[in-house]
This record gives structure tokens, sequence and C-alpha cells, in this order.
């Protein structure tokens, strides 16, 4: 947040006059009685402050401590008319810490003292050592504005009210699992800011256009907060080239009037009593820019309240996230003005930075072009040029991190940090620092510090460069002030970092920056009042890369052929990026083409079009046979496409609603694949029992040939010899039951771990999925390679970043799987190709690492052989399969893609059917403890005596399997099936999920009762076709006993040690249990539960 940013208007005051002065001003247009009696309060209020002024010195002297230096005081007024003399104030405050050769400053204004710091080491004193004492926040004209009345986090003094809101804040608005939430919007925000900038760049000669950088960096931040909060960019319909309208222009300026005004050194923040005189104008100032901001917030604001806090409908947006938290007693846990307040806050905190650290990085880079050229040469190793940066790319760009982060040191957004207020008196360097100081930590002088920084006032992003360790924008040793740290530091790093980032990224990838016609080189000089650059940065920006990036794929002709506005193309890519992914692309295609397109399509182009689809109809649709079969029933299906458009947002559910009507033999026509979808047990049973030899084999899936190593791993492999052979060395070398009991001291370590972890974090909510992941990621890591993710040499970033690509491509759609012939070529275009190509490298490279660290001589001797010490020992034994790197490789791809998201997916399910069922916890909870006593944790050996607990285990993986619909078999040869012909080349999906919610096999299918096991022998081994949530038949899942130990350890020792809640008091009716579709069925809106530390003192 900005500390001064505008030259306040009062003017320079005569210190010998100053009283005289200010009495006149307070007397203007009053009664002589009337400002005689002012006059005599006045008088009486400044001998106070005189005679309290004497006894904190008096004091002070009798403890033998000094004031940090600085300019010797007036009485009663201190060094205000120094202050009042001396414009802008922060200058001023430098330029004495220069006389007086300090890195430490007391002034004292009125009746306070300001402490400013420009060293790290008094920084850290301060804000990390004494950080309780240094907490508070001082109580002034506008931050009491910005905050009405101090009901928000930032600017509110420590106290009840600021632990309130910092607890929404963190675990709310601003956790790591909610970022993950709004990452669409910030996306889409950043391929509009490339959209703005290219139109830009459409205005000049020659695809050459002068950019505003400033209007640029500005609207993208004010973009991004609006769509995070409000879920809207613009608040009235904006500029045809996508630029900010006069509203979100006015919007903007408010609030960098609001960060301007904000601990601007107002006179009365020194003398409280002067406020309703407004001498200096800065208040009136401060409530119309809050009355902006209010005209464009309240009503959206006010609107959404009145819809409700039920939360029926699914939250959009960080304001449906406010307005629906509820307290201990179900009721709201914020008022409206709360909510209000909390909403200008994150809009101020957010705009300012990024902007102004991008602004001032380009005009650096412009002035040393090599390092533009090191930092587009990142961007094309790390990113490519056929796909935009993204989000997950960050931790990869150093040198771009490094450009920004040294933007932040040398050119921060404001003059100082948000004041601290000491809470209480105390010492700090020799200095004796008095109760309600204000400590003020000086980003230039930290960020400049020539004790601190080599050549300091030089634009070097290389600096930043050390070990190859990743760069990050935070400081916490204080050398320089990008957040705050301490209790009161910024809880939005991760957010200003990322927006930081991806601003720079998109700007630097997707442009070639150069100084306009006749300049030579960029004037870096600040402004006068504040740290801005003096004149707004303008530049002219050419595309770098190819126009179909603007667009995407077949969109990128038809601008180009066309000449269709962008806008038009960029809105329908959205609209198709959300179809494709429920694999509805191609149908939506053509209606959105006769809906929106058809009007700006010109006749020529029209002609085309309708006469190429019936040409590429009939190349699709060669004239074939039909024969004298008896095939399955099936929906009917369109043109080319056929049936994809029934498969929905959840193919399982679509799949098993059609079963109804269709019965549970089924064919589809997916694309130019037939594909049978089998629904239950009895016809299960017939496909991978009875059959299993006709339909074992795999289709062959571009996307899991290339991430498989050309079929050199187990679960994607066709059948034959290889795929024989490699199934008996997992069998019987890998992952046999000795080798995974072998493994506990792995599991108990890291449950520990998760459990100590989940102890500290009382009374904060905790996300089940992330901690979860984060275990069953560890476990895995230890037990594939023999190192946690939370070694120095794995990063868990890294790790997880590359999981989740596997897991989105493998689960998103792909052209080539349903449009053999020309589906690469959609791949290509559409970017699915790069996409795979990409997770691919990422993971070789990191498997790679795995390999080489087992085979560098120097390693120790580990005291447990992990599965890659196995293969490679199997390596040089003589087998049929002769092991190389490659085939490693593509195990270690199975062991991560089918255990780490599977196991935790599962441990998620079971917590929240858990939560959902208050008897069921109950129950479970009793039978644990019950068996375990007060022992602290439970040992795997005492698993099998929690009957009800394995009961429960078993019937959340009926209602959740963790893959809907089991991977694919493919048919060797024909077979008949239920009467009908079963012809090779077919694809065959079990739906393990309309298995197991049949209402004919299953009472209250729905329902989560686990007693219905209860004297039942059904188990996970894939005999009982009613229950098939790892499979069954020859492709059965090889890993069951290593995926069922770690759920049941972690979940028995997660209800062992804590009683659990939901936050804010919700009710457990209210949980929400939809679904998300991936290759594994996870929750769709992530799991808080407050752990309790079980007292067994209760029992």
């Amino acid at each position: 947040m900005t500390m001064e940013n505008k030259t306040p208007a009062l003017t320079s005051f005569n210190s010998t006059t100053l009283i005289i002065s200010t009495l006149q001003m307070v007397g203007i247009g009053y009664p002589p009685n009337l400002f005689n009696f002012f006059l005599l309060l006045l008088v009486i209020r400044l001998i106070f402050i005189f005679i309290f002024n004497n006894a904190r010195l008096s004091r002070q002297k009798t403890n033998s401590v000094q004031l940090p230096p600085g300019p010797k005081p007036w009485p009663l007024i201190g060094n205000l008319p120094e202050m009042l003399r001396n414009k802008p104030v922060f200058r001023w405050i430098h330029k004495l810490m220069d006389e007086m050769n300090t890195e430490i400053l007391c002034i004292r204004l009125g009746n306070v003292h300001v402490i400013a710091v420009s060293c790290p080491k008094l920084g850290c004193e301060f804000l990390k050592k004494q950080d309780a004492i240094f907490s508070s926040r001082p109580e002034t004209m506008a931050s009491d504005l910005a905050s009405s009345r101090y009901l928000s986090t930032a600017l509110t003094p420590l106290g009840e009210q600021w632990r309130k809101m910092r607890r929404v804040v963190t675990s709310e608005v601003l956790a790591p699992a909610r970022h993950r939430w709004m990452h669409d919007k910030r996306v889409e925000e950043a391929d509009h800011l490339v959209r703005y900038v290219f139109n830009q760049c459409g205005k000049g000669v020659s695809g050459l256009g002068l950019v505003n950088v400033r209007v640029a960096a500005k609207h993208y931040c004010g973009n991004v907060i609006r769509k995070m909060i409000l879920g809207r960019r613009f608040f009235g319909e904006g500029m045809e080239d996508g630029g900010p309208g006069v509203e979100e222009e006015e919007h903007v300026e408010a609030l960098f009037t609001i960060l301007g005004y904000l601990y601007s050194f107002c006179v009365s923040d020194y003398f409280p009593f002067l406020r309703g005189f407004d001498l200096d104008g800065h208040e009136k100032v401060m409530k119309e820019a809050m009355a902006s901001m209010k005209k464009f917030h309240d009503p959206i604001i006010n609107a959404r309240i009145r819809q409700g806090r039920d939360g029926e409908k699914e939250a959009n947006d960080l304001l449906d996230v406010l307005i629906r938290l509820k307290d201990a007693d179900g009721g709201p846990l914020l008022s409206e003005d709360e909510i209000k307040a909390q909403i200008v806050e994150l809009m101020i905190a957010t705009v300012d930075n990024p902007s102004n650290a991008i602004e001032w990085a380009l005009a650096e880079m412009l002035n040393r072009p090599e390092t533009f050229q090191q930092a587009t040469e990142e961007l094309n190793r790390v990113v490519g040029k056929d796909r935009w940066v993204q989000e997950s790319d960050i931790s990869q760009l150093n040198y771009v991190k490094a450009c920004a982060r040294e933007a932040f040191r040398l050119h921060p957004i404001a003059p100082f940090n948000v004041p601290h207020v000491s809470v209480s008196d105390t010492t700090v360097a020799g200095y004796f620092i008095p109760k309600g100081s204000h400590v003020l930590l000086s980003r230039p002088g930290l960020g400049r510090n020539p004790k601190v920084w080599d050549e300091p006032l030089k634009f070097k992003p290389e600096r930043h460069l050390k070990d190859g360790s990743e760069v990050v924008l935070a400081e916490p040793d204080l050398r320089m002030l990008s957040f705050s740290t301490g209790r009161r530091g910024c809880v939005g790093v991760n957010l200003g970092s990322t927006m930081t980032t991806m601003l720079l990224a998109r700007l630097l990838q997707g442009f070639t920056w150069s100084m306009p016609p006749n300049v030579t080189s960029i004037e870096l000089i600040e402004s006068v009042g504040n740290l801005f650059l003096a004149t707004p940065l303008l530049a002219l920006a050419r595309p770098r890369l190819a126009p179909g990036l603007l667009v995407s794929g077949i969109l990128a002709l038809v601008f180009m052929l066309g000449n269709i506005d962008f806008l038009i193309c960029l809105e329908l890519y959205y609209y198709l990026r959300s179809a494709r992914a429920t694999s509805q692309g191609s149908s939506l295609l053509l209606d959105l083409c006769s809906t929106m397109f058809m009007p700006c399509l010109y006749p020529w182009l029209v002609t085309t079009l309708l006469l190429f689809l019936p040409v590429l109809y009939f190349l699709l649709h060669p004239n074939q046979e039909k024969g004298p079969f008896n095939l399955p029933p099936s929906p009917p299906k369109l043109p080319i496409i056929g049936n994809l458009h029934q498969l929905g947002k959840l193919p399982h559910y679509s799949l098993w609603k059609l079963s109804h009507k269709y019965g549970p033999v089924m064919l589809m026509r997916l694309g130019r694949v037939p594909t049978l979808i089998v629904s239950t047990p009895a016809t299960a049973k017939e496909v991978l029992k009875t059959h299993d030899l006709d339909c074992c084999t795999r289709p062959l899936s571009n996307n899991q040939k290339k991430i498989s190593y050309n079929f050199l791993d187990l679960a994607f492999s066709p059948y034959g010899e290889y795929w024989r052979e490699m199934r008996k060395l997992c069998v019987v070398e890998l992952f046999t039951n000795k080798r995974v009991q072998s493994f506990w001291y792995v599991r108990e370590a890291e449950v520990a771990h998760m459990i100590s972890k989940i102890a500290k974090s009382y009374p904060n909510p905790v996300e089940m999925s992330d901690l979860c992941f984060n275990l069953t990621n560890s476990v895995i890591c230890r037990i594939a390679f023999g190192t946690s993710h939370r070694s120095n040499q794995f990063e868990y970033g890294e790790l997880k970043g590359v999981i989740d690509d596997a897991m989105a491509v493998l689960s998103g759609f792909a052209a080539a799987d349903f449009f053999p012939s020309i589906g690469w070529l959609i791949d290509v275009i559409m970017g699915q190709h790069s996409r795979i190509e990409r997770c691919f490298k990422n993971f070789d490279a990191f498997f790679q690492k795995v390999i080489d660290e087992h085979l560098d001589p120097a390693r120790p001797t580990p005291d447990h052989e992990d599965i890659t010490d196995a293969m490679l020992g199997l390596a040089e034994r003589t087998t049929i399969i002769k092991l190389n790197n490659q085939h490693m490789k593509a195990v270690l791809v199975d062991i991560f893609l089918g255990a780490v998201d599977t196991s935790s997916v599962t441990m998620v399910w079971v917590m929240a059917e858990l939560i959902k069922n208050p008897r069921v916890m109950k129950k479970v909870q009793a039978e644990i403890r019950s068996c375990i006593g007060k022992k602290p944790k439970v040992d795997e050996s005492e698993l099998d005596k929690l009957k009800y607990f394995k009961l429960v285990v078993k019937e959340t993986l009926r209602l959740h399997p963790p893959a809907s619909l089991l991977i694919p078999h493919e048919t060797i040869r024909h077979f008949k099936l239920n009467g009908y012909d079963i012809l090779p080349k077919t694809r065959v999906i079990v739906n393990a999920w309309a298995i197991g919610r049949d209402p004919e096999l299953w009472e209250n299918p729905n329902e989560f009762y686990p007693e219905r096991f209860e004297g039942k022998s059904v188990d996970y081994k894939g005999q009982n076709f009613e229950f098939l949530p790892f499979g069954s038949g020859r492709r059965m899942c090889p890993g069951i006993n290593m995926g069922l130990m770690s759920v049941e350890f972690t979940v028995a020792n997660l209800l062992h040690c804590f009683d659990w809640e939901l936050p804010g008091g919700m009710k457990s009716e209210e949980l929400n249990m939809d679904e998300e579709f991936g290759l594994n069925i996870r929750k769709r809106v992530p799991l808080y539960l407050v752990p309790i530390k079980h007292n067994w003192e209760d029992n």
C-alpha cells in the first residue's frame, strides 16, 4: 500500500506564527465569544500535551536510554513546522537520513514519534524479533475512512476485529485453495491484456502501435481484482478495443487516490482535535474518492446480499464467499459494512504494486536491450512459441521474476510500508522507542542501501539469480520491501506475485518492445510527489508470436480471413475452451458459428464453409457395409461427431442416464470410434471375466502413447507378450504384499509429520485436498525413489505441477482419439499436441534426474531399497524384458499417476462423507478410540481390528470410485454379449460409478450407509462385480494393496487424533458434495475442516 503518493495541499507556515494562523483559521465566521471558547479549549489541550511530553522525556532521561537521532523538536508541536515546509514529506525524511548519516531516524510530530528505518537488520528487529510489540496500526483520518472505521484487516489496529478479519482473509479469501479456485479468472484477464495490447498495435502502421504501458498495466490489475471479487471486468461497456471505459478509469483513479492519501502525513493524524477543520484538504479528497468507490461497489454488494446468504447457488467470486460465511450460530459472520470495507481494502492492496513495478521494469529493460533478449529466450525455452505462458510456468521463469524483483527493489511503489505502531515502550539497537511510535520502513532506503546491494542504483536482474534456486518476489530478510513480513505482513503475497509475474511475462512473450520514434533512451525520472515514473511509459509494441495464438486454432483462421473483430473471436474461444473440457466442442462450434458469427462473415467465407462441410462429412463417413450384425441399441447420432455431444460435464452421469433408456449394453459412436458402454454387474462380468481375453487390450491413444514412452508401461500398454511380461515383473517383483509392507516406516513417518502440521493449524481450517495430496505425494516419492518432496532436491511445486498437467492431458479431449484420420491436425491447431509434448518433457526430465541420482557412485548406501533401486537391480538380471531407463520411467509414470491422485482423492471423499454424516463419524471414531485406546497414533498392524472403519472405506469407494469410468478396454475379436454382436476394434467402457449406485443391487443407493456391507464377503479383488473401484480381470489395478494401505492408515489416524467440524458454523447438511470430472473424480468444492485435537480426558 502507498504511504504518500501525492503532495498534500497544505501551504507552508512560518514556525513562529503557526499557532496564531491556526487559531485565525478556526475563528473564521464565528462570533467572538465562540472564538474565545475554542481558543481556551485549544490552550488547555496544548498545556496538557506539554505536561505529558515533559513527563515522558523525564522518564526517558531517568532510564538513560536515548531516542534515535533526529532533528530537534519544537515544544508541543515537535517537528511539524519542518514537515509543513518540506514537501513531499517522504523526500525530506530521506534527506535527513542522508544528512545525518543514519539508518534510523526519529521525528516528533505533535505527540507522535515517527521512526524511519533503512537498515535490513533493524527492520528485522522491528518486524520479526519484536513483532508482537510493533503489530498495531495508527488511527488516522484516511485509514478511518478507507476501512469504514476499522472494519477491515490491513488498516485496522490490533484487537479482536483485526483477528477476526485476518482469519477470514487468510482462510477464506486468500488461502491457497481459493487462489487455485480463482485461477481461470486470472488467466482470462491475462488473455484480455494481450488482446488489448494487440489492438493498440493494430492502430499503428504495419502492426506497430504506441502503447501506454501504465494504462495497460493498471487496466490489467483493475480487471483481475474486479473479476475475482465482483465477478465482472467492467462496470460499464468498456471500450471497443478492450480497454477501460470511463467507469473503469474512474474506479482505478479512485483507488490510486485513496492509496495516495493513506498515511500521507496529514496534520490531523498528529493533532486529532483539528480533524474537523480539514486544514490540508486531505479529508475532502478522501471522501470524494470513497464516494466514487461506493458508487460502483455498493449497488452490486447490496443486490447480492438481497439475493440471500443461503448459498443455494454456486459461489462464483469472492463477494459470494464473504456473503456466505457463517458464525457459530449459523448467522452471517460478516456484516454488510465489514464486507464493503474488506472489498475496498482488497482492491487498494492489489492494483498498485504490480502495475508500478512492471512499468518501471519495461522502462529499465528498454534502456538495456540485453535484458529483453534474456527474458524472451527464457520464455521461449520454458514455454515455447505455440502457447501462452500460464501460471504453472511461473516457477521456471526465474529471469522474468528477477526483472520484476529488481523493479520492486529499485522502484518501489511507495516510500514507506504501512506504518506499524508500538503497543509498549521498548528498546531497539540501543535506542528507546516509546509506546505509540509510528515505525516506517523505507522501501527505497532498504532497496537502494549501498551496504546491502552492489551498484544499488543500477538495474541488474542477474543479482537475484543465485545457485539455480527459484526466484521469489518476497524478501523475508527485508533487504528490500516488496511485501511486508511478520504478523502484519502482506497475506496476499501469492496473489501479488502471480499477478506481477503474469503481467510481465505476457507482455514480454506476446510483443517485441521498442522506444518511440526519435527517442534514444527512456528518462528514468521519478515524479516529485511520489515514486511513479514522472512521465507514463509510451513504447512501441509489435506482436512476436504466431497470429493463431491470439484466438486459438480455427478461430485464428477465421479472424485472419474474415477480418472479424478480435473481441468476438476471443469470447468464442473462452466459450469453446470450457466446452472442450466436456467433449462438446465440435457441436458447440457449429451452433455458435450459426448464432454469433454468421452476421459477421463475408459471403464468400460462408460459401466456402458450406461447401467444405459436406466434403469433410463424406471424407469422414465412407460408405461401409454394416453386415448381418445385431448391434447393441444406440442413441441417435449427429453427423461427424456421433454421440460426443451427449457426454455432458460428468460423462459417467450422462452415460448412466442414457443407459436407463437404451439398456445396460449400449453402443455409441464417439467421433469415428464405436464405443460400448456397460452399466450393470452382469454385463461387467461378461466383459471383464467371461470375455476378458476378447477385450483385454487398450485403445492406442496418442496422449497415452507419448506419456507412457510408446506404451512401455503397464496401464496403457496393448495386450501382448510385452504386456504379460511387464505385468509379471510388476506383480512378482515390484508391488508384492511383502514390498508394500516393507514401506511401513515411510507411511508412519509421513503421517506423523502430517498430524503434527495439522495440530499447529488450529483454530484455522485446513484444506483437505492439499493436505492429502501432500501426504500421498511424499509417501509415493519416498517409496519410488527414496526422497520426500520436502527435501531440497525435489521441489514439491515442480512435481505437483507435472502430475496435474499429466492428469489434465490424459482426461482432456484429444481429437485424434475420436477422429483418427484428421484429429492429429485439430490437436496441433488447438494446442493439445504441444501440451502433451511439454508434459512428457517435464516427466522425462524429472525421472531422469531420479535415475541419475540413483546411479551416482557417490550416493550413500540407502537404509531401505526403493522402487527405483529394485528396478535397477532387475536391469542387471537376465529377464525376457531387458529393463532400460525408458522402461523404468514408464513404470514411474504409472506409479505417480495411479497412486498419488487416486489415494488423495479417496481420502478427501471419506472425510467429506463422514462430516456429512455425523452418525457414522461418531460411530467410527468410537470404534477406533476403543480399539487403540489412549495411544497417540494408530499402527498399521491394528487396522484389521477396525471392522466398521473398513466398511466406511468400502462404502466411500462404492459411492465415489476413483475412476468412475474404468480405463477403456478394446476388443480384439468378435464376440456375443447379451445376444448382441460386439465387433473388433470396439472401445469398451465400464461405468463403475453407475454399478455402485444401481438401485436393483443397493437399497437407497445414494445414501452413505456403511452397515450395508456387514456380513457380506464383498471385497476389492475384482470377483464381486457389483463393486469395482479397482477394476477386474487381466487389466485390474496391480497396486490395490499399496493404495488401500495408504488410505486406511492415513484416515484412521486423522479420525483417532482429531475431532473435526466444518468452519464458520456451517451445518453438515449444507456441505456441497458435487463432483468434478477428470481421470479421477474429485470433489468440486474444496473441503475445509477445522481440526480439534482430541482430549482423552473427556472420554
